[in-house]
C-alpha cells in the first residue's frame, strides 16, 4: 500500500533487527530506501512496538497516527541528546507485511522445553481464550499461558500441567513464547532459574 509522506509516495517495509530482535519499520520510495522510521535502543517485550525516530523525521508521528499505522504509547526513551517516543504498530499491517497472515507469527508457535534436572519435557502454548470465563474477566484476566509437563518414560506420561493467568495480552507481555519460559518454571517448580533446553519440534513425538 502506498502512502504520502512529505509529498513523496512511499511504501512501508518491515523486518527485525539482528540485536534484540526488535521490530524494524522503514520507508521506500520508487524502490529505493527512503527513511528508517524506527531505532533499536533496547530489548522490547512486544513484537509490535518500536521507538520512532522523530528527530530525523519530525512529521513521522502524525504520519503514523493519521494512517492508522501506529499509535503513541506515551513513553519516551532518551539516547544521547535525542528522545525517541515508543509506538505500537498496527498488528494487521505488520502481520501482512511480515507474511504472518491470519495473525500467524512463528515467534508464538507452541514450544517444547527439556528440563535436565527433572527429566521433564514441557509443552508451552499461548492460551486460546476458550478457558476464560466471566469471573476471570471481572478479576482483570484477559489471557493465559497453557503448559503441560511430561515425564521422559515410555509413552511420555503426563506429570503436571496448568494455566498461568495474565492481566495483559500474551503477545503484549511476551515477545515470543520462549520469553514466558521463566514464568512457567516458576509456576511448576518455584524456580524460574531452572536450566532448560528449547527443543526442535522435529525431535518431539508426544
Amino acid at each position: 500500500m502506498e502512502y504520502l509522506f512529505n509529498e513523496e509516495k512511499v511504501t512501508l517495509i518491515v523486518s527485525t533487527y539482528a540485536s534484540y530482535n526488535n521490530l524494524y519499520v522503514g520507508l521506500i520510495s520508487e524502490g529505493e530506501p527512503y527513511a528508517d522510521i524506527t531505532v533499536n535502543l533496547e530489548p522490547l517485550t512486544d513484537s509490535y512496538t518500536a521507538f520512532v525516530d522523530t528527530n530525523n523525521l519530525p512529521n513521522i508521528g502524525k504520519f503514523l497516527t493519521d494512517n492508522h499505522i501506529a499509535e503513541y504509547l506515551g513513553t519516551i526513551q532518551t539516547s544521547g541528546y535525542c528522545a525517541y517516543p515508543l509506538y505500537r504498530f498496527n498488528p494487521e499491517i505488520i502481520n501482512k507485511l511480515m507474511g504472518w497472515e491470519n495473525n500467524f507469527n512463528p515467534a508464538y508457535n507452541d514450544i517444547y522445553v527439556f528440563i535436565p534436572a527433572t527429566k521433564h519435557i514441557i509443552k508451552i502454548a499461548e492460551g486460546t481464550g476458550n478457558n476464560l470465563n466471566n469471573e476471570d474477566y471481572v478479576e482483570g484476566y484477559v489471557d493465559y499461558i497453557d503448559y503441560t509437563a511430561y515425564q521422559m518414560e515410555d509413552e511420555f506420561p503426563e506429570y503436571d500441567g496448568g494455566m498461568i493467568m495474565l492481566k495483559e495480552e500474551f503477545r503484549i507481555k511476551y515477545k515470543s513464547t520462549e520469553k514466558c519460559i521463566p514464568d512457567v518454571l516458576e509456576d511448576l517448580y518455584n524456580d524460574r532459574e531452572q536450566p532448560f533446553i528449547v527443543l526442535k519440534l522435529s525431535l518431539i513425538h508426544i
